[in-house]
C-alpha cells in the first residue's frame, strides 16, 4: 500500500491506462510522482520506483516504443547466440511508427522494419508481471544475416554457429523465415560453409 491507500501492480513499467483501470485518478498519479513512488517516462508510461523484483533493461522498451520488439544483437545475447556485448538495446518497430521520446538510459537503437520482417517471429516473454517482445532465435539469426554488413560478418557467422549447436534448433523454421524474408540465398551460402 502507498499513501493513497492503493496498491500498485507488481511490475517495473506501468501504463497510464492500467493505473486508470485500477481506480487511480490523474490527481493520485501526480501525487505518487511527487512522492517518488512513480516516475513519468512518457505521456503514457510510468516507472514504478518501489518495484522489487527481477530487473531488465528490456522492460523499458514498451514505454518508449509501444510496438517495439527486441532484435538483432540484443536478441542474440538473450538467446545466448553471441558473445558480443551491446551498448544499446536493439529494437525493431514498424516503418510507419514514429517515436518522439527516447531515454538517456537505457540507450535504445531503433530499426525500422518493413511489415513482413516486423511481424515474423515475435514472441512475448513474461517475467514476474513484466513483459517484453523479442524475436525468436530463428528470426534473430535471419535478421543478423540480413544486416551482416552493418553488424559484421564474424558476428553473423558466430550467431549461426551457436544456433546450429542448439539442441532445440528448428532448421525448418529457419529456412521458412529465410524464404519469407528473401534471405534464403545468403542462408544457403552460410550453411554450406558451416554444415
Amino acid at each position: 500500500m502507498n499513501s493513497t491507500g492503493h496498491r500498485l501492480p507488481r511490475k517495473k513499467i506501468i501504463k497510464i491506462d492500467e493505473l486508470k483501470d485500477m481506480g487511480y485518478s490523474f490527481y493520485l498519479i501526480k501525487k505518487l510522482v511527487e512522492e517518488n513512488i512513480l516516475e513519468k517516462l512518457t505521456r503514457k508510461s510510468y516507472e514504478n520506483l518501489t518495484y522489487e523484483g527481477d530487473e531488465s533493461d528490456f522492460y523499458y522498451v514498451s514505454a518508449y516504443a509501444p510496438r517495439g520488439v527486441i532484435c538483432l544483437i540484443s536478441a542474440a545475447i538473450y538467446w545466448q547466440l553471441t558473445t558480443e556485448r551491446s551498448k544499446a538495446i536493439d529494437v525493431a518497430i514498424p516503418r510507419s511508427d514514429r517515436i518522439y521520446t527516447m531515454p538517456d538510459w537505457p540507450q535504445i537503437q531503433l530499426y525500422y522494419y518493413n511489415d513482413m520482417r516486423y511481424k515474423t517471429g515475435i514472441v512475448t516473454i513474461d517475467e514476474d508481471s513484466n513483459q517484453f517482445s523479442i524475436y525468436d532465435p530463428e528470426k534473430t539469426a535471419i535478421d543478423i544475416l540480413h544486416y551482416r554488413e552493418k553488424l559484421g560478418i564474424e558476428v553473423a557467422k558466430e550467431v549461426l554457429v551457436q544456433y546450429l549447436a542448439k539442441k532445440d534448433r528448428n532448421l525448418n523454421k529457419l529456412y521458412r523465415y529465410a524464404k519469407e524474408l528473401g534471405n534464403s540465398k545468403i542462408l544457403r551460402t552460410y550453411l554450406e560453409v558451416l554444415l
